[in-house]
């Protein structure tokens, strides 16, 4: 690396980066689904032609 530790060669950062590559293809980055949740849904007020078939929420 020479006399200054924060100077790499071309060489030196292209291994890095190959090493990091690889490092990172090995891993599995996929989040797992979140499970499904039921829930009742009280309709008293409002006709419903058909029931929803799923309804998504966020924290």
């Amino acid at each position: 690396m020479g006399r200054n530790p924060r100077i790499c060669s071309v060489e030196v950062l292209a291994k890095y980066k190959a090493d990091h590559e690889a490092w990172m293809a090995a891993k599995d980055l996929r989040v797992p689904p979140a499970p499904f949740e039921t829930d009742s849904m009280g309709v008293s007020l409002l006709p419903v032609s058909e029931p929803l078939g799923s309804v998504w929420r966020a924290e």
